[in-house]
């Protein structure tokens, strides 16, 4: 009301003083009550994006459903030993000695360089071990486990680490060896305690049954232990001769495969037709050589709603060669700059239209995505991977936001495609393929319309959660 219209009701001096107060306690509540309305309306994006995760849990449980006790004739002894964690409470210690998280230490080759070759050669002798001996240890520490070491991770004590973690489990890495050979295992795994006496635990994990580590625990479980009621940890096998000659039928598949789907499709004389024929042929090629089945779940998610950004994850250079199969065509890329040297991979993928990108140089990369919202508003899809590089092991590494800045940008949604067994079918750094099962799971869209900028972090980390959550607990059934 306005000052004249108070001075024609007749109030006092008093009575308008005390009225401006409830006008100014009017207007402080309203605007806490606009604040709320507006972090109820953040909570409620970041929680659309939980329950997506939600439903693609209870999925899952239905389709282990079948297992949920342990012993059942349907479940496995990882199944019950994860079901143990999952029961056990937040306080528990769990330690895995050295030997049940790498299945084998490699012989250095001729090629090794010295400081290599001793280090290796002190995995197997940890005696002989001195950081001092080295001028860099961190480094060579590094340099041995990307280059010898990453392949023969057993992907069973990623999973069984993980769901440690996410019980709130204290993880321990066992081992006599000095930090710095050991840290960049414990890195990749998540893991921030390295010991050599573990202690009193309430789980323990060692290769063999006779491991000292194994009579201090609640729980102990032997891996592959010869007549042992333990675990079975399947080592990620080494490429035989076999596995070369494939994977030279596969790349020779790989260039007919995108001669053939281009001049199924010439006679369009539509470019995105062509490209589609090239994906299709070349893909299926490619995969038939490996000997490599694909088992997907979802599949109908591929086909609607589109355009889309499909977001997969990222272990193998074999996604390159799932993600366009699974998806069928009008989709293109994103892919990281190097790639355009590739003697085989640069001009197909020029070809179908991928976006590259210098990860070098983050100013650079914002500005190549740009004109990905033009493509993406134009009708095409894109697939990418928001970790922006391959991983060590069948975990996720951190999501970067830009693929979701693209979908916010467009107006479409995100679709998560989660890959399973791709790391151990071909190597994180290996062009070596061998035959074998690929899992494929794409799931529900997330309408990414309604995000802010400030929620991108959670909503961004529910999205990474839905990945964990599948690659943990994987569905047989999306519907």
């Amino acid at each position: 009301m306005s000052e004249a219209g108070k001075l024609s009701d007749g109030t006092g001096p008093e009575r308008r003083g005390a009225g401006d107060a409830n006008a100014r306690a009017g207007d402080a509540n309203t605007q806490a009550s606009d604040a709320n309305a507006q972090a109820e309306d953040a909570n409620a994006q970041v929680g659309d994006v939980s329950a997506r995760a939600g439903e693609v849990n209870a999925r899952a449980a239905r389709a282990v459903a079948p297992s949920a006790e342990l012993g059942s004739a349907a479940s496995t002894p990882l199944d019950d030993a994860v079901k143990l964690i999952r029961a056990t409470p937040a306080e528990a210690v769990a330690a895995f000695d050295l030997s049940a998280v790498i299945a084998r230490i490699p012989k250095p080759g001729k090629r090794t360089d010295p400081d290599s070759r001793a280090l290796l050669n002190g995995f197997v002798n940890p005696e002989t071990l001195d950081a001092a001996a080295f001028d860099d240890a961190a480094d060579l520490g590094e340099r041995v486990f990307r280059k010898h070491l990453y392949g023969y991770l057993y992907p069973e004590a990623w999973r069984l680490i993980r769901e440690h973690q996410r019980a709130g489990h204290r993880v321990r890495l066992v081992s006599a060896l000095p930090e710095f050979a050991v840290a960049p295992v414990a890195r990749t795994l998540g893991i921030e305690e390295i010991v050599a006496e573990p202690g009193a635990v309430d789980f323990a994990y060692a290769q063999g049954g006779s491991n000292p580590l194994l009579t201090n625990a609640r729980f102990a479980t032997a891996i592959n232990a010869k007549g042992s009621r333990g675990l079975t940890f399947h080592p990620r096998r080494a490429p035989r001769i076999r596995d070369y000659l494939r994977t030279i039928v596969a790349s020779i598949g790989l260039i007919l495969g995108s001669l053939v789907g281009i001049a199924r499709k010439a006679t369009t004389r539509k470019r995105q037709a062509m490209a589609d024929g090239l994906m299709h042929d070349a893909t299926t090629a490619t995969l038939a050589g490996l000997g490599v089945r694909l088992r997907v779940v979802g599949a109908e998610n591929a086909s609607s709603p589109r355009p889309a950004v499909f977001l997969f994850n990222h272990q193998s250079q074999l996604d390159v060669i799932i993600v366009p199969k699974v998806l069928g065509g009008n989709v293109t890329g994103v892919g990281k700059q190097e790639l355009t040297k590739h003697p085989v991979f640069g001009p197909i993928m020029r070809f179908v239209g991928v976006t590259f990108i210098d990860r070098s140089d983050t100013a650079k990369a914002k500005a190549a995505l740009a004109p990905v919202v033009s493509t993406l508003r134009g009708g095409l899809s894109i697939a990418i991977a928001p970790e922006g590089t391959r991983s060590y092991t069948p975990g996720l590494g951190e999501f970067k936001k830009g693929a979701f800045h693209m979908a916010m940008q467009a107006g479409v949604p995100v679709i998560p495609v989660v890959i399973r067994n791709a790391g151990e079918i071909m190597w994180r750094d290996s062009p070596i393929g061998r035959s074998g099962v690929v899992d494929v799971a794409i799931l529900p869209p997330i309408d990414v319309s309604a995000w802010k900028p400030s929620e991108l972090d959670r909503n961004v980390a529910a999205v990474r959660n839905v990945f964990e959550d599948t690659l943990l607990s994987w569905p047989t059934d999306l519907t």
